[in-house]
């Protein structure tokens, strides 16, 4: 800010000029004037912190004279070089990979359907549509609970999840976890032996691949990036984790899996919770049912890959799915009565569609291309996990450590 007096015929008094931050009765800066010097530029810089503060700025003038004082006040901003080094670019919202960063998704997609219009369960973080894919719905949860609600209270939802489901319908399951169990956020999944009994490492699956013993159901998490030892570990392609660990993940479940006797009926989804933050052109449909009226509305697509032998190669489904698709799927696979009906776990996943229409009836072919070997090496480093993080107080709630 700054002010300028013009001539007047008085010399000696003294005027003032305060300016006032929003929400402040103090002012940040008094300047006095002497009226004798015609012309004479008083300025003030103000912090970013004063920045900050929503509101109005304000300027009080006093005149210690009986002569009438014109003052202009010239407002003028520069922008300061600043640390632009960590900042992410615009342009990498709409970003993409080559196909030598992901060589395992390039075969895939080369050998496998995508799915084209499979889009998040709501336009929000990964805890909502987490919920929806293991339950039908969120509870009308929309965001992600804070890190210092996890550390305080640690959840224990109380929805009916898809295992619960395949428990009372006598269907063999498993849930495979690599750091944190996300089904422990669930009451009944977390208090019950019945469901942690089948909760167990990666290597329990990779093990159960190669005798062809798998069950019906599989569920498969990765190493998440905001663990206590998500760094240098996490394969969840969740930033700042490396892209090169989540291609090994995939291509080593990938790998298991079509070297097991199970592959010949084996079916593969592989999806994202959320979108991450990536621009995308395409609109998601307008109001998909959902047993809440606010929440009828999906979020951004998502990668999806159906891995089986019962597709033709390289083809694209553009058939709308969400989350709520997982359970559907494997609703009227394992769960249909004999009259056709599935167990009820709400409006979405009634409404939601399942992947048959993208499958054919007979193999295409139980050959499956070998994956190609791992990427070698991080392509950024990695910074410390917050120890305020939220999967690290989810973590802390959950194991006490």
């Amino acid at each position: 800010m700054a002010a300028s007096q013009p001539t007047h015929s008085e010399t000696g008094s003294l005027g003032s000029l305060s300016v006032f931050r929003p929400g402040l009765s103090s002012p940040v800066v008094t300047v006095k004037v002497p009226l004798g010097q015609p012309g004479m530029a008083v300025t003030h810089t103000v912090a970013d912190s004063d920045l900050a503060a929503p509101g109005s700025w304000t300027a009080r003038i006093f005149n210690a004279t009986t002569t009438a004082v014109d003052f202009t006040t010239r407002i003028t901003y520069v922008e300061q070089d600043h640390d632009r080094s960590r900042q992410e670019q615009p342009e990498a919202v709409m970003s993409y990979h080559h196909a030598e960063h992901i060589p395992v998704y390039d075969l895939l997609a080369r050998h496998f359907p995508i799915c084209d219009n499979w889009f998040a369960s709501l336009p929000t973080d990964t805890w909502p549509n987490r919920l929806y894919a293991m339950t039908g719905g969120s509870g009308g949860l929309i965001n992600t609970s804070s890190d210092s609600s996890v550390s305080s209270a640690p959840p224990g939802y109380t929805l009916r999840t898809i295992f619960e489901v395949l428990q009372d319908a006598q269907v063999d399951w498993g849930y495979y976890f690599s750091d944190l169990p996300f089904a422990l956020v669930f009451k009944r999944l977390a208090q019950d032996a019945a469901y942690t009994s089948r909760m167990r490492g990666l290597d329990g699956f990779y093990a159960l691949a190669e005798t062809g013993e798998l069950p019906s159901v599989s569920w498969l998490e990765p190493n998440f990036t905001d663990v206590p030892d998500g760094p240098g570990k996490a394969n969840d392609d969740h930033p700042p984790g490396d892209i090169a660990r989540g291609q090994a993940l995939v291509g080593q479940i990938y790998a298991h899996l079509t070297a097991s006797p199970s592959w010949p009926k084996t079916l593969m989804i592989i999806t994202y919770d959320e979108h991450g933050g990536f621009y995308d052109h395409v609109l998601p449909p307008p109001d998909p049912e959902d047993d809440l009226t606010d929440l009828r509305k999906y979020g951004v697509r998502v990668p999806a890959f159906l891995v089986t032998p019962y597709v033709p190669p390289g083809s694209v489904s553009t058939q709308v799915y969400d989350h709520t698709s997982l359970l559907s799927t494997i609703l009227h696979r394992f769960c249909r009565a004999p009259d056709g009906s599935v167990p009820d776990m709400g409006r979405r996943t009634r409404a939601a569609a399942h992947v048959g229409s993208a499958l054919t009836r007979q193999p295409t072919s139980f050959h499956a291309p070998a994956p190609p070997a791992p990427t070698a090496g991080a392509l950024v480093p990695e910074p410390a996990t917050d120890r305020m993080s939220f999967g690290t107080a989810l973590h802390t709630a959950l194991f006490g450590f």
